[in-house]
């Protein structure tokens, strides 16, 4: 997965372990569209919906943008655990247990460099951040 977040913006590609690109994923606050690798193109107003519709994979895209800074996403019911340093290290919240772990100071900021969340035993995502660009995150 690749994921470009930018304010108003997303980008998301998913591609398979030997990187073939499975499907891309765009959308701002006019909706989402996803093209797959046949190039299809759909459209809808909720990646979510969408992605499980187009690819039946259920990706927790809502809490994703929240959990790659190292956050539970807001008005939703969870647990944490912290690490030594009292960052966030392991967060149950919408069916997932996500793992925190290679904190890096970003623009006075401790962000995450990598996390893996699973559901059950039927999906595992890994996240590793290769750049954050400070500029669009803001606490």
């Amino acid at each position: 997965m690749t994921w470009r977040h930018a304010a108003g913006r997303q980008e998301l590609l998913l591609s398979t372990p030997l990187g073939q690109g499975v499907a891309e994923l765009r959308g701002d606050e006019l909706g989402v569209e996803l093209r797959d690798s046949e190039g299809r193109l759909r459209r809808a107003a909720d990646a979510e919906t969408l992605v499980r519709q187009s690819l039946g994979l259920t990706l927790p895209l809502k809490g994703l943008a929240w959990w790659v800074v190292g956050n539970p996403r807001p008005g939703v019911p969870y647990q944490a655990e912290a690490d030594a340093e009292g960052r966030l290290a392991l967060l149950r919240q919408d069916g997932w247990h996500i793992e925190f772990s290679r904190y890096a100071r970003t623009g006075g900021h401790f962000l995450p460099g990598k996390l893996v969340a699973r559901r059950g035993d039927d999906l595992e995502i890994r996240l590793v951040v290769d750049k954050w660009e400070p500029s669009w995150w803001r606490p």
